[in-house]
């Protein structure tokens, strides 16, 4: 993951901390922040400000074939 993706993740974090969101709730939209990035990174996205529709529908596409490890349930409900 990019040096400047993973400080705004880590900002995002420390905003929600910030504003009083419980620790459970950072930490699951930590999770999920860093599956987004991760998959940004693969697809060659340096730049968040960069992430138009395309990533965004490519990135919804395969979540809608993923599986959550702990419920079997889809990660999306496309």
């Amino acid at each position: 993951m990019d040096e400047r993706m993973e400080e705004a993740w880590k900002g995002f974090l420390r905003h929600l901390a910030a504003k009083g969101y419980s620790q459970h709730i950072v930490a699951d939209y930590g999770e999920d922040l860093e599956v987004f990035l991760t998959f940004l990174t693969a697809q060659g996205v340096k730049d968040l400000k960069a992430v138009g529709e395309g990533p965004l529908r490519a990135y919804e596409e395969w979540l809608s074939k993923c599986r959550s490890p702990k419920t079997g349930k889809p990660l999306s409900g496309i």
